[in-house]
């Protein structure tokens, strides 16, 4: 399971564009933001060492992980923000096949919504119990690999 919350950013850049709410999804997305999810992608599909973030040759590509635990709101040093919605959409252009999962403080509605996006395939809201967590991914993950078989 990779996980992407608020924390470290994978890529690295000397962007210094000013503090802007999240873009909505048809908005083309500032250079950090573009670098964080091809970063993200690239870990997930196992094209990026996990551990330095560094690309690898492609004889050397690590396993995809299984589920990417994705947060729906993350904020690059308080600058730049990131929506899930788009690593997923990312993810899925990139034929990611496990389970793209979106974490979210949203209202129901707001979360239906999320759920109707191109390569999200869970929504979820913060605050759920571990254990209902894990068994929402777990059968997600059953299902989607039922249905490609």
């Amino acid at each position: 399971i990779l996980i992407l919350c608020q924390a470290v950013p994978f890529a690295t850049s000397s962007d210094t564009t000013t503090t802007t709410p999240p873009p909505p999804p048809s908005t083309p997305l500032p250079p950090t933001q573009e670098l964080e999810i091809n970063a993200f992608v690239d870990v997930a599909l196992g094209r990026r060492d996990m551990h330095r973030l560094e690309k690898v040759e492609e004889e050397w590509h690590q396993r995809p992980v299984d589920i990417a635990l994705i947060d729906q709101n993350i904020s690059l040093d308080g600058k730049d923000f990131i929506l899930g919605t788009d690593i997923a959409r990312s993810l899925h252009q990139n034929h990611f096949t496990g389970v793209a999962c979106i974490l979210t403080a949203s209202s129901n509605n707001h979360a239906e919504t999320l759920s109707q996006l191109t390569g999200v395939d869970l929504v979820l809201p913060k605050g759920t119990p571990p254990a209902t967590v894990a068994a929402e991914l777990l059968a997600a993950l059953e299902a989607k690999r039922a249905a490609a078989a």
